[in-house]
């Protein structure tokens, strides 16, 4: 008979929401920076990057209209670190859909946020300054523009929610 010693291993495990409306490039954030990503018939696609050996981010792209009856958000939501709202810079629509997410998410939910406005390969539509590095909402909250037809730029704004979620944290 073979004896093996097991090692018990923690495993954590973080989940980033990247919410939008049906047409916005939320998906963006996931194909960028997850090797395989996954749809589910609710409108939801999830894929999941590896940071270290004992560390899993799962991110979901959730495509939603500012109606938030057909989501289950405390079971997503339970080890959330923050979400990115995603709406398109030059259309109203996805905007109005845009800040109905925002009220919805923010009054539900304690954490940090980014709102990233995709002016896909069109320049910045004001001055660098201004949105350099971001502006700032709250303490936990912050706007920037991306270019959802960049890796670069999806994994910036990744990353600027990752550095939001570690100083709120302290």
């Amino acid at each position: 008979m073979l004896e093996f010693e097991t090692k018990k291993v923690s495993q954590k495990i973080g989940e980033i929401l990247i919410v939008g409306s049906p047409d916005s490039s939320q998906s963006s954030f996931l194909y960028y920076t997850c090797p395989k990503v996954m749809k589910s018939d609710q409108d939801i696609i999830f894929g999941n990057l590896e940071i270290e050996n004992n560390f899993n981010l799962f991110l979901y792209g959730i495509s939603s209209n500012g109606s938030q009856n057909n989501i289950a958000w405390d079971l997503i939501a339970r080890k959330m670190l923050g979400y990115i709202i995603v709406f398109y810079w030059f259309d109203e629509k996805s905007f109005e859909t845009a800040k109905k997410n925002i009220d919805f998410l923010s009054t539900r939910f304690d954490a940090p946020m980014i709102i990233a406005a995709d002016i896909m390969d069109k320049p910045i539509p004001v001055k660098k300054s201004i949105v350099n590095p971001f502006i700032s909402l709250s303490n936990k909250d912050k706007f920037t523009f991306f270019n959802s037809t960049s890796a670069d730029s999806v994994k910036s704004v990744l990353i600027s929610l990752i550095d939001v979620v570690s100083e709120y944290a302290n």
